[in-house]
């Protein structure tokens, strides 16, 4: 592979007719670079910005192993990608490791754990999901959601433009800005009230539209779990926001 020195070249680069006819020779992307003595990326870039169609991958590997038959190609046998050396492995060796596989539990693809290794999963999970101290939750859960959380999300969106609109002292902290006690309300207070409110759909929150719901994402659970803690938390359902007035004058009653 040619290097790259990071210096511009001051050859100018190919022509189109000229990429063409050495790509039909037939000469890959690298060995053109090769003989041009840029790097890959070069004359990948040449490829693309003068719209040359690249072949496929199947056609790649098929040319690759017709210039290079003594290479070593991958064997797939029961759905693991073994690399063997045509040179070495002969049919009867590779009818060895097919069976070995077999042996293995490997013949339909999927991949079996040894009983010790199912047990030592067992002993660091807990119901096949990370368990986490209450320190490491504390600490690592709020980053971990500013990651791969879309928030806010929709509803919580029409909540701020209200929140906007008629500057009312709440602040958005959905996002992991805040958390009591392991629970990460929607808005805080900003008023020196220990109050909070809860967007809820009724998807995630309601089990008569998804029998899945978490038991700590109900509407009572939820308002015993910041009531614990001296919490008053004001609940507005997503169909709720479509009526500003009767909003505002929940909000307002705080309940």
């Amino acid at each position: 592979m040619a290097k790259n020195t990071g210096v511009r070249s001051s050859k100018p680069a190919p022509t189109r007719a000229e990429l063409v006819s050495l790509y039909e020779k037939p000469l890959s992307v690298r060995e053109i670079a090769l003989l041009l003595n840029r790097h890959p990326q070069t004359v990948f870039s040449w490829f693309n910005a003068k719209d040359i169609p690249l072949r496929g991958r199947t056609e790649a590997v098929r040319l690759d192993r017709t210039k290079h038959p003594g290479k070593m190609s991958l064997f797939t046998t029961g759905g693991i990608k073994t690399r063997f050396n045509h040179e070495k492995w002969t049919p009867e060796k590779k009818a060895q490791f097919t069976e070995k596989l077999r042996l293995a539990g490997r013949g339909k693809g999927c991949y079996h754990l040894s009983p010790e290794h199912r047990a030592k999963i067992s002993r660091t999970n807990s119901d096949g999901r990370r368990k986490w101290t209450p320190e490491q939750r504390e600490r690592l859960l709020p980053g971990f959601l500013k990651r791969t959380r879309m928030r806010p999300t929709s509803i919580e969106k029409i909540f701020n433009s209200l929140i906007e609109k008629h500057h009312l002292p709440y602040k958005y902290v959905g996002d992991g800005y805040t958390w009591i006690a392991g629970r990460c309300p929607d808005y805080l207070n900003i008023n020196g009230k220990k109050e909070v409110v809860e967007v809820f759909s009724r998807w995630w929150h309601d089990p008569a539209v998804n029998p899945r719901v978490k038991p700590q994402h109900l509407f009572d659970a939820t308002l015993a779990h910041y009531a614990k803690y001296g919490f008053n938390c004001i609940i507005i359902w997503e169909e709720e926001l479509q009526n500003e007035s009767a909003v505002l004058e929940k909000l307002q009653k705080g309940a």
